[in-house]
């Protein structure tokens, strides 16, 4: 058993992959340190999916809302707001266009 594990650590293959795992990371560590840090990166990152889904927000918001009172006062929710939050996927396919 510890023959095949030896002759696996020293796998040429293994060895070059780890190596291109090494540099991909440092890349990515790079590229972290370029934007400022986590703050940068989780920055740059929310703009672009910001930037991206704009026009889907609204509708997000209003089912986190309709979701969250469904779940905790499920007696809250009122026929306008179930009958929106079935409306809001008819045009579904609008918004993605």
């Amino acid at each position: 058993m510890e023959a095949i594990f030896d002759s696996a650590i020293n796998d040429k293959v293994v060895i070059a992959l780890n190596n291109g795992l090494a540099g991909t990371l440092d890349i990515v560590n790079s590229l972290q340190k370029g934007f400022g840090g986590l703050g940068g990166v989780m920055g740059a990152v929310s703009s672009i999916a910001l930037s991206r889904y704009a026009k889907e927000l609204p509708r997000v918001w209003d089912d986190v809302k309709y979701n969250a009172a469904y779940i905790f006062k499920p007696n809250s929710i009122t026929q306008k707001q179930e009958s929106l939050f079935k409306d809001s996927y008819a045009g579904l396919d609008e918004l993605r266009k």
